[in-house]
């Protein structure tokens, strides 16, 4: 029974040290491939770099070659065309010898010819370069006139700034002077009255009422102050006092445009509905100043209201709904 056993043991033995030793040969033949692959790799890259070397300095020679040959061609052409110019000198001078000689009148004539023709070309040039100086003398005062025009809208608008600015400080300083005044008791009658409203069947008769008894005489006051006694053609602005919200509008007869806003706004008839009439209705009449802007007449209405527009830019900062 040992003896079994230690053959069983031996064979075992046995099995192990040969598989070390394939393992090992393995191992060793894995080796010798990398080595092989790493020499071969070796052997192509010098092989590569030598090629590609020479194939380098073979280029590098056939194109010091050819830029030898192409000095060569130059200096050959011009050799060439250097006795070519001699050749032409020299058959020029003898026909010019020939002709004085045989054909002086000829040639007298010739060159008169040629001297009128050289006249001819050179008043043409003349014209022309006057032309071209005249072209560009036109473009450059187009340009100019072009600053001009401009460097004057730059100055109206810095004028039309500056004058808004001690137009709004004037206003400031005396808002009393162009908004309507009304007293506190005035204010608190408007207020009782107001409070009925809701009672009535007829409010315009209210609304009337209030307008001819509070609003009308001191509205008719402000915009004898503020236009001077006088119904212009023109451009107006009304600002919201406490909003600094901003409407230009136009008329033909600006003191009758205030009433029919301040009408309007009372409730009674007057211009159409509109986001600045909401505001006077919001707000109060009297938190508004209303000034003349511009006069003009019917014709530059327009226009000048669009200028004012845009000025303000009171169609995104202000009550005007259109650009005009």
């Amino acid at each position: 029974m040992i003896g079994i056993i230690i053959s069983i043991i031996s064979i075992i033995i046995s099995i192990i040290v040969i598989i070390d030793v394939k393992k090992s040969s393995t191992r060793r033949a894995s080796n010798e491939i990398q080595r092989y692959k790493e020499v071969e790799f070796q052997k192509e890259k010098e092989k590569y770099i030598e090629e590609f070397e020479r194939n380098f300095s073979d280029a590098r020679q056939v194109r010091q070659e050819q830029l030898l040959s192409l000095d060569k061609e130059i200096e050959n052409k011009k050799e060439f065309n250097n006795s070519l110019l001699e050749i032409r000198e020299k058959e020029l001078n003898s026909l010019m010898e020939e002709k004085k000689k045989t054909k002086e009148l000829q040639i007298e004539k010739e060159i008169e010819e040629w001297a009128e023709s050289a006249q001819e070309a050179a008043n043409e040039f003349q014209r022309g370069y006057r032309a071209k100086l005249q072209l560009i003398t036109d473009a450059a005062i187009g340009d100019m006139q072009a600053a001009l025009k401009t460097l004057e809208e730059y100055k109206e608008k810095r004028d039309a700034i500056n004058q808004e600015i001690l137009r709004a400080r004037a206003i400031e300083e005396n808002q009393n002077f162009y908004r309507i005044q009304l007293d506190d008791s005035s204010k608190e009658d408007i207020e009782i009255l107001n409070s009925i409203r809701q009672k009535l069947n007829k409010t315009d008769l209210l609304d009337k009422l209030i307008y001819d008894n509070y609003i009308s005489r001191p509205a008719k006051e402000m915009a004898k102050r503020v236009l001077e006694g006088k119904n212009p053609s023109g451009i107006y602005k009304v600002t919201n006092i406490k909003t600094n919200e901003i409407y230009i509008g136009k008329s033909i007869k600006i003191a009758d445009r205030f009433l029919n806003h301040i009408k309007s706004a009372c409730g009674l008839e007057g211009v159409a509905e509109s986001q600045f009439q909401r505001a006077l209705k919001k707000y109060g009449i009297d938190l508004f100043t209303w000034e003349l802007l511009e006069e003009c007449s019917k014709e530059n209405l327009n226009n000048a209201e669009k200028y004012w527009i845009d000025f303000y830019d009171t169609k995104n900062y202000g009550y005007n709904q259109r650009m005009g």
